[in-house]
């Protein structure tokens, strides 16, 4: 057992990082993540996108599942920027930068 968590833990490990440099190679400057030490989620704000709504909602319908955390604030007044919850573990890594890339194409298009 303890075999297959190792391994798996640097499975995941190799994810998360294909996950990071894709949003760093897409966006840059444009991103800060959180939580990019750990979990199978990163906490993403991409600084142009002011509705995470139709992010998400644009994203949905190209195929693309995230998620806006605004939801999980009590007091939408004094909520966070639009953080969007991206998760990894059941993608591949061709599958995530693919899908960072698309996600691109949507906040480039959202910004017109």
């Amino acid at each position: 057992m303890e075999r297959h968590i190792r391994k798996m833990r640097t499975v995941y490990a190799k994810k998360r990082q294909t996950l990071i440099h894709a949003i760093y190679d897409h966006f840059g400057e444009h991103a800060t993540i959180i939580g990019e030490k750990a979990g199978l989620h990163l906490l993403v704000h991409f600084h142009h996108v002011m509705d995470a709504d139709r992010l998400v909602k644009e994203a949905k319908g190209r195929g693309i599942h995230i998620y806006s955390v605004a939801k999980y604030w009590f007091d939408s007044q004094t909520s966070p920027p639009p953080y969007i919850l991206l998760g990894f573990g059941s993608m591949t890594e061709q599958e995530m930068i693919e899908a960072i890339q698309l996600l691109k194409d949507i906040v480039q298009a959202t910004r017109k």
